[in-house]
């Protein structure tokens, strides 16, 4: 039996998440996708994290961060209608 995992973004797409309780934006540098053998009633276990690059808003150097799906959103009204 064959699963298909879907993710919502993918490489070089921008994406919109809390940092430092602010909103940031970034780019997807990789698509990480965990699954794990689960026991009954969770068969199986499915996260998929993002590897973000984005200019910190206050030092202005480049950071990374690496975040579930759940934290990420492709639009800044979208993130906003989640809080």
């Amino acid at each position: 039996m064959a699963n298909i995992i879907t993710h919502n973004h993918t490489i070089k797409d921008t994406i919109y998440f809390m940092y430092n309780n602010k909103i940031a934006e970034g780019k997807v540098d990789a698509v990480q996708i965990f699954v794990n053998k689960g026991t009954y009633p969770k068969i199986t276990e499915t996260k998929i994290s993002y590897s973000i690059s984005f200019k910190h808003p206050t030092l202005q150097t480049n950071e990374k961060v690496n975040l579930l799906e759940v934290d990420v959103f492709a639009t800044k009204q979208e993130l906003l209608d989640s809080l």
